[in-house]
């Protein structure tokens, strides 16, 4: 598959519950889909794990937080038949211990967003001597 439907925030509060969200996503789209659910709290993964949710990306939460969202998955028989993402906040410091926390993906925005530059030249220098291989 090369392409999802992600439900942020923003869709969330605009349908109203993070449930509801997955439900209308579901009703609407191809079967072949799958669906991620951005979620800011604890409380909501076993919502949309119960509504359906392909993948639950955990946004912005602390390692504490990512162990509560993951018993709580683990007591209900959800973890390993949802995916879970790890995302906001993380860094090459702490990367280790959302992988310790049982996490399937974890997205690591400071990889981009605040990657230092290396200035590279390229410069090739030829022989300038007729008949000469280089």
């Amino acid at each position: 598959m090369d392409d999802m439907i992600l439900i942020k925030d923003n869709h969330i509060a605009i349908v109203g519950s993070p449930e509801e969200a997955v439900k209308m996503a579901k009703a609407n789209a191809s079967f072949t889909k799958k669906i991620e659910v951005e979620v800011t709290k604890a409380s909501d993964v076993l919502k949309v794990a119960q509504a359906g949710a392909d993948v639950i990306m955990l946004d912005n939460f602390s390692i504490e937080q990512v162990k509560d969202a993951v018993g709580l998955l683990k007591k209900a028989g959800f973890l390993g038949k949802v995916i879970l993402e790890a995302s906001g906040g993380i860094t090459a410091e702490n990367i280790m211990d959302y992988a310790m926390a049982k996490v399937d993906i974890i997205s690591m925005g400071e990889l981009t967003h605040s990657v230092k530059a290396l200035d590279i030249s390229l410069e090739i220098a030829g022989n300038k001597e007729k008949g000469k291989s280089l």
